[in-house]
């Protein structure tokens, strides 16, 4: 079964001991990635301002690109060339590109907002009819908790496409809208 032949082209051969081996190595490769990335991007934030979503953002760039490299190493180890994926390529190209046409704007969404920085965590912001506390930024999106316990999962194309409001982004300091219902003879 190990020797087995799952396809071959011109100058290769895939079988299944090659494929374990390359998945196994993808595998180790994610954990590799995952450990690689937070050490790294724990040590640049320490050279710069020290701002939690710039962490975030570096930490996500180190792990897919160590996860890249990591599965194209294992591809290499076990003698499969990137070629041996070719015949796949175009129809998976046109799929993946319909697929993942919300994937990459909420992607580059979180760029944005990483980059520059709208809001950061624990601000508070009112997004639609939700308002609550940023808690987590995400490369893919934002997790608002709001007063009454909830959270709110917002993906981050909606802040490229939607107007929002931060209300303390420029002061720490809690702006609350409150209303009062009296009598007109009332005194103010």
């Amino acid at each position: 079964v190990w020797n087995a032949v799952l396809w071959e082209g011109d100058s290769y051969v895939v079988t299944v001991r090659k494929l374990t081996w390359a998945l196994i190595i993808v595998f180790a490769g994610f954990r590799g990635s995952l450990w690689l990335s937070r050490l790294l991007a724990r040590r640049a934030s320490a050279f710069s301002a020290k701002s939690e979503t710039l962490h975030i953002l570096l930490e996500h760039i180190f792990f897919y690109s160590f996860l890249c490299i990591f599965i194209l190493f294992a591809l290499r180890i076990v003698h499969i060339p990137l070629t041996a994926f070719a015949f796949i390529g175009g129809g998976v190209a046109v799929g993946f590109g319909l697929g993942m046409q919300t994937v990459c704007a909420n992607l580059f969404g979180g760029i944005f907002i990483m980059t520059t920085q709208p809001f950061r965590l624990r601000d508070i912001v009112e997004i639609g009819e939700h308002t609550g506390v940023i808690t987590e930024i995400n490369s893919r999106s934002t997790v608002v908790q709001c007063y009454d316990e909830t959270e709110v999962v917002v993906p981050n194309r909606y802040f490229m496409e939607n107007s929002f409001t931060n209300w303390t982004r420029k002061s720490p300091l809690h702006r609350y809208r409150m209303t009062f219902v009296t009598s007109s003879e009332a005194d103010p």
